[in-house]
Parts: C-alpha cells; structure tokens; sequence
C-alpha cells in the first residue's frame, strides 16, 4: 500500500476539521471543478449538465438544465 504524500497548504486534521474549517460551502465551485466532476460522472445526463455549467458565461441565469 503505497503512503499518503505530505500536502504543505493544509495541516494534517481528520476529516471532520477539514469540512468544518477548510471547506468553503459559500462559494459556487469554478469551471475547472465542474469540468473535473463531469469527467467523474456516471449518468449521461448528470456528465452533460456539470459539462453545460462549466462552459457557461458568468450570467448563470441563462443556463436551463
């Protein structure tokens, strides 16, 4: 089993702290996140929607999933 390598930004913390102090709810993710999940997605539909968001302009209030 191959070790977990060191990550300098953020302090060794259990999963609990990570999603409780280091992860930001309140910001919508980016493009890049969204073309990143759509690559993980496995239903047709759910790949073409993330796909959709993340090619979008900024006015998101054009964008009909």
């Amino acid at each position: 089993m191959k070790s977990w390598d060191p990550y300098g930004k953020l302090p060794a913390c259990t999963l609990r702290t990570a999603l409780t102090r280091y992860l930001d709810i309140t910001t919508p993710p980016s493009q890049a996140l969204l073309k990143l999940f759509a690559t993980q997605a496995t239903k047709d539909c759910d790949r073409e929607s993330l796909e959709k968001l993340a090619n979008v302009n900024k006015n998101l209030h054009d964008v009909h999933l």
